[in-house]
């Protein structure tokens, strides 16, 4: 009786779907040489891994600009997140980010969605033991950039605030008006420092309304009465004395010398200093407010 012999069925291996993404930043001859250079490399290194199956190519025409901008690079992440792709083949690193830090944001999502991730130049590969390393060092690189972004960020918005393209510091307060973008003291100014004057002399908020309103001096809104809000804005507003402020990454940065000034800064940090001495409320240990009297002061 023949001897039956039993062939074990071979298991199936699905091929892994790669996407090759390229970039050329412009569309002369010797950057549409280089693509051509990108996309054959590329298309080789799949080639020769039998386990691979090219799924598609993605190509953009663009300068440095944000991923956000680049239709092709957009279309592959979508088929990353519709499960269309296993890996994304590069010829560098650079070429997933216009920077170090958008670079990792898009590592990041990639990596969340379980592509793997080969760059050829480097020689990387995201499921290898050093990818950590790898990333760490660019993750230093991107802090870094990142502070240098922030410095230049604000020498850039110092050097539009004094030449009065900065429209922030340009909003007009009492006192000020524009004359060719910039920021100059108007014919109101002199009652800003009277009010300052008036106030360091001695004279209590109530007293400075009442004086204005004898002399006919309209308030900021036009009117003939003046009230308490608007003295303290008045007297608590910086801009007198000069300074523009701008906020970055939730820190509040000083421009000095942002226009012409109406008050010193000595005169302003001794009323503030005299409005804090007049106040009739106090800070208790706990962070709650008290008045230092039973019956409010009409002095401040």
């Amino acid at each position: 009786m023949p001897k039956i012999r039993i062939i074990p069925a071979r298991k199936f291996m699905r091929k892994q779907h790669v996407g090759i993404y390229c970039r050329v930043s412009t569309r002369e001859k010797q950057q549409f040489d280089s693509l051509n250079e990108q996309i054959s490399a590329l298309t080789r290194h799949v080639f020769y891994k039998p386990h691979w199956m090219l799924f598609d190519s993605y190509i953009d025409i663009a300068p440095g600009i944000s991923i956000a901008k680049r239709p092709s690079f957009q279309r592959m992440l979508q088929d990353c997140q519709d499960s269309k792709l296993d890996i994304i083949l590069i010829k560098n690193i650079s070429r997933l980010g216009r920077n170090t830090i958008e670079l990792l944001e898009v590592y990041n999502k990639l990596i969340s969605l379980g592509i793997r991730i080969i760059s050829l130049q480097e020689d990387f590969d995201s499921t290898n033991d050093d990818a950590s390393v790898f990333i760490s060092i660019f993750s230093k690189i991107a802090e870094e950039e990142n502070i240098a972004r922030s410095q230049n960020i604000i020498m850039g918005l110092k050097m539009r605030a004094r030449s009065g393209s900065l429209r922030n510091f340009d909003r007009i307060c009492y006192g000020y008006q524009h004359e060719n973008k910039m920021l100059v003291p108007s014919l109101k100014a002199k009652y800003v420092k009277k009010i300052f004057d008036w106030y360091v002399y001695g004279l209590s908020i109530l007293a400075i309304i009442s004086k204005l309103e004898e002399e006919g001096i309209p308030s900021p809104s036009g009117k003939p009465k003046w009230c308490k809000a608007a003295i303290n804005k008045i007297l608590t507003n910086q801009k007198y004395t000069g300074l523009g402020t701008v906020k970055v990454q939730g820190k509040i940065h000083i421009i000095e010398n942002h226009h012409p000034a109406i008050v010193d800064t000595e005169t302003f940090e001794y009323a503030q200093k005299l409005m804090q001495d007049r106040t009739n409320v106090i800070i208790m240990p706990d962070g709650t407010k008290q008045r230092k009297k039973t019956r409010y002061s009409s002095t401040t």
